[in-house]
C-alpha cells in the first residue's frame, strides 16, 4: 500500500510539473528581420568605415537591437536558435544560407552584432571629424588663413573622440585612405589644433605688419581718423577698389590728391546684379556715405556727381 500511494504521488506530480514552452517561430522571425538591419549596419562599417556614416541604417539607438534580442528569446530562442532573414551579410559569424529557408545567423552571433553595433555605431560617427581634420591638415600648409578653422575642427573632432568608450577608441575604422583607430585619430586631431594655431599667429603677425605698412602710407600724407581707417580697409580688401572723382572717369592714384579730396566715388558690384556707385563726402578726416545701385551704365555715370 506505501508503494502504490508512492506511485500516485509520483503520477500526481508529474502531471502537475510545467511543460517547456514552445518556442513562437513567428516572434522569432519578426525579431530576426529587425535584427538584420544591424547585421548589415556593423558588416557596412567594418568594410566601409566613414563612408557610410551617413547611412539611415546608422540612426538606431543600440537599444533598439538589444531589444529585438530579448523579443527573439522571449519568443523561446535560445543561442542555438537559427534567425533566418532574407539577407544577412555573409561575413558575419556563424552565417549559414540554405537553398530552403535562406540565409541565418545564430541568437548568439546576432548577440554579438548588437554588441559590434554599440561599438562601431559612435566610432563611425566621430571618424567623421577626423575625416575632416585629415583635409584641414592637408590644405594648411597651402593656405594659412586656415588658421583660426583649422583650430576651431580639430577642438570639434577632439570633442567627437572625448566622448567614445574604450572600445570605440580602439576599432580601426576606414577614414578615406587610410584605417585608423580613433586613438590614432585624437593623435591627428591634436596636430591639427596646434598646426592651425601656429599658422593662425603667423598670419595675424603678417596681417598686422601689412596693416602697419599702409597705414604709414596713408598717415605720410596727413590721413588719420575716419578717413585713415576708410582708405586702410579699402586696401587691405584684396588690393582696394579704386577712388573716381566725379563723373567716375578719372581715377584718382595720387595719395596726397586722396588725402585732400573733399568727394570722391567707388563703383563695386551691387547686391542685385548691378553696379553700386558709392560716394563719400569729406569735411576734414570725417565723411558720409551714400550709394545707389544702378543698371544701366549710363545712368551709373550720371550717378557719379
Amino acid at each position: 500500500m506505501k508503494n502504490r500511494v508512492r506511485v500516485v504521488s509520483a503520477f500526481v506530480l508529474l502531471l502537475v510539473a510545467p511543460s517547456p514552452a514552445l518556442a513562437d517561430d513567428a516572434a522569432i522571425k519578426k525579431a530576426a528581420e529587425r535584427l538584420l538591419g544591424f547585421g548589415h549596419a556593423v558588416a557596412e562599417m567594418k568594410s566601409k568605415g566613414v563612408e557610410v556614416a551617413g547611412h539611415g541604417f546608422l540612426d538606431p539607438a543600440p537599444s533598439k537591437c538589444t531589444d529585438a534580442l530579448a523579443e527573439a528569446e522571449k519568443a523561446g530562442a535560445t543561442d542555438e536558435t537559427r534567425l533566418v532573414a532574407s539577407g544577412w551579410p555573409d561575413t558575419l559569424p556563424s552565417y549559414q544560407y540554405h537553398s530552403s529557408a535562406g540565409s541565418s545567423i545564430s541568437l548568439a552571433a546576432a548577440r554579438d552584432v548588437c554588441a559590434d553595433y554599440a561599438v562601431w555605431k559612435p566610432a563611425v560617427k566621430a571618424a567623421v571629424a577626423v575625416q575632416t581634420a585629415q583635409s584641414y591638415l592637408r590644405n594648411l600648409d597651402a593656405d594659412a588663413s586656415l588658421g583660426s578653422y583649422a583650430v576651431a575642427e580639430g577642438k570639434t573632432c577632439l570633442e567627437a573622440i572625448e566622448g567614445l568608450g574604450a572600445a570605440s577608441l580602439e576599432v580601426a575604422v576606414k577614414i578615406g585612405e587610410a584605417t585608423m583607430t580613433l586613438e590614432e585619430g585624437r593623435t591627428l586631431c591634436q596636430r591639427l589644433v596646434d598646426l592651425g594655431g601656429k599658422a593662425s599667429k603667423q598670419q595675424a603677425a603678417a596681417a598686422g605688419a601689412k596693416r602697419a605698412e599702409i597705414e604709414a602710407k596713408w598717415k605720410k600724407v596727413g590721413m588719420k581718423g575716419d578717413r585713415l581707417k576708410l582708405f586702410v580697409e579699402n586696401e587691405l580688401d584684396g588690393g582696394g577698389f579704386p577712388w573716381y572723382a566725379k563723373g567716375c572717369t578719372t581715377e584718382i592714384t595720387d595719395p596726397k590728391k586722396l588725402a585732400k579730396a573733399k568727394t570722391l566715388f567707388m563703383w563695386t558690384a551691387g547686391a542685385n546684379g548691378g553696379t553700386l556707385v558709392s560716394k563719400y563726402v569729406f569735411k576734414g578726416n570725417k565723411y558720409k556715405e551714400t550709394a545707389r545701385e544702378y543698371f544701366d551704365d549710363a545712368k551709373a555715370y550720371r550717378g557719379c556727381k
